[in-house]
């Protein structure tokens, strides 16, 4: 059986992480048959300031569905890392970002210290596509430039989930189409859900949903936007753990701005309903 190590800023049990977090779950069901995938991960979710409960950190823990690696602040990294493959060796490094200083960046900067002979496939989800380039672009663009200069990547893997995702890779890192191996997200059935019937449509009533972290890249703000010229009642539940407090003023200002006030805000476990 293949060994493979993943390395994810968030994982289960934590949720405010998003997709990424569902998306290495499910992958673990449809594997495990033939890979055992580990995760190495923080022992917290995002914004936390404590541990999550019943957990040991900074060891391998075994879980139903694989092992964890719970690394505690100090230990998110690379010398977290070393620790965590000395203990339990892989056969592949999985990086679950491009952009996370603590769980790519780092990482494959010391890979020759970390573990200089372990290949490396690197899953971007979605931080190259155009809007997300656009959130940070100057620090972002830099990077790409000075990782293409020195030839940081040239011998990385990438995993991308779509064709248009391939597409993006490789319009940042062009020679690269040899190494980008195109996968679909998993879905497990045990994941899937049945939801009620709609509900009744009322004239000149549009009653949405939006559900996702509260961040630039997710264009939340321009969805209110788009909802500000729409001429009939409009009630919008949001949620989502806020990620970005800025941007979530920002999103408070457009809705306050309407000629009606139209929306009330209140925090439940963590998750914002609007």
């Amino acid at each position: 059986m293949m060994n493979v190590l993943c390395v994810s800023d968030y994982f289960l049990p934590g949720f405010k992480g998003g997709g990424p977090i569902t998306t290495l779950a499910n992958m673990r069901k449809q594997i495990a048959s033939e890979v055992a995938l580990s995760i190495f991960t923080r022992d917290r979710d995002i914004g936390a300031s404590e541990p999550y409960p019943h957990i040991e950190t900074n060891c391998w823990m075994e879980t139903p569905d694989g092992a964890v690696f719970y690394a505690t602040p100090d230990a998110f990294g690379p010398s977290g890392l070393r620790m965590a493959l000395e203990k339990r060796p892989a056969h592949l490094l999985y990086l679950n970002s491009f952009f996370s200083p603590r769980s790519s960046i780092l990482p494959q900067l010391l890979r020759s210290w970390i573990a200089p002979d372990l290949p490396i496939l690197i899953a971007p989800r979605g931080e190259f596509s155009s809007g997300a380039l656009s959130v940070k672009a100057a620090k972002k663009r830099i990077f790409i430039w000075f990782a293409r200069m020195f030839g940081l990547y040239r011998v990385v893997h990438w995993h991308a989930s779509t064709d248009l995702e391939s597409r993006d890779i490789l319009r940042q890192f062009p020679g690269s189409e040899l190494r980008i191996h195109i996968a679909p997200d998993p879905v497990v059935a045990d994941s899937l859900r049945e939801f009620p019937s709609g509900i009744g449509k009322q004239a000149n009533k549009l009653n949405a949903i939006f559900i996702s972290r509260i961040s630039p890249i997710k264009n939340l703000d321009r969805l209110l936007e788009l909802l500000s010229d729409v001429h009939a009642i409009v009630d919008l539940d949001i949620f989502g753990p806020i990620e970005d407090k800025y941007y979530w003023q920002k999103c408070e200002t457009i809705v306050s701005s309407r000629p009606c006030k139209m929306f009330e805000t209140r925090m439940i476990s963590g998750v914002l309903h609007v």
